[in-house]
């Protein structure tokens, strides 16, 4: 039904929001409306409330009249990362730090750009590690930590709940470089 340009499965929906302008990321799912005593579809919205304003206008032309939609601004939830790595020894830090943050907080290459990172998934530290060791002069990670709306999250996945998404903004990533004693 998508390509007669009418929403009908949960599928249609996020497809045509994420077809909106103003929409970075979307995530649809199906849901109960205890109001209506039946299933309804919840869109979640990333990454402003205009843009969730823009989706419901868009879809209120689209969607089946017959089945309802909730539409609702998905919750950012704010990262804080620390992360202490070796570095090649004579490697200029600053760059390596600068292509850290691009790695990570890029918003359409970085891991945490909203190109790449959906509303509900979940993410593991091992993405985070490759993200870093992907960078030019980075050896090894020592230590990581995971901060989500200020609370350290312990274990190596993070699951920021069915209508979160996480965000890393270059402020609240803090890497720590020592020299590789290896050599």
């Amino acid at each position: 039904m998508l390509a007669f340009g009418r929403a009908v499965s949960v599928f249609d929906y996020q497809a045509l929001a994420d077809q909106v302008p103003a929409v970075t990321r979307s995530r649809a799912v199906w849901g109960w409306s205890d109001a209506q005593q039946r299933t309804q579809v919840t869109l979640y919205v990333g990454d402003t409330a205009a843009a969730a304003q823009a989706a419901k206008t868009s879809l209120a032309l689209v969607g089946d009249p017959n089945r309802p939609i909730s539409i609702v601004a998905a919750t950012q939830i704010r990262v804080i990362l620390h992360l202490t790595l070796y570095v090649t020894p004579g490697m200029d830090t600053t760059i390596i730090g600068n292509a850290i943050t691009a790695a990570l907080t890029d918003e359409q290459t970085g891991l945490f750009g909203a190109w790449n990172l959906d509303i509900g998934e979940t993410l593991f530290d091992s993405q985070i590690e490759a993200a870093v060791l992907g960078v030019q002069g980075v050896v090894a990670i020592i230590a990581l930590s995971f901060r989500a709306n200020r609370r350290l999250e312990t274990g190596a996945l993070h699951f920021p709940g069915e209508g979160g998404f996480y965000t890393l903004a270059p402020a609240d990533l803090h890497p720590i470089m020592e020299p590789d004693p290896n050599g």
